[in-house]
């Protein structure tokens, strides 16, 4: 039962990591003007 519960919060942080990583790659392509600059 613990082995399931360590593979499922390692499942959901690795999406989380991947999501932000997505997000920072897609903002730094897109340049948009409703992108804030980050400071």
């Amino acid at each position: 039962m613990l082995e399931i519960i360590v593979l499922g919060f390692l499942a959901c942080a690795a999406a989380y990591v991947g999501l932000l990583w997505f997000a920072g790659r897609k903002d730094d392509v897109i340049h948009g003007d409703f992108v804030e600059p980050k400071s």
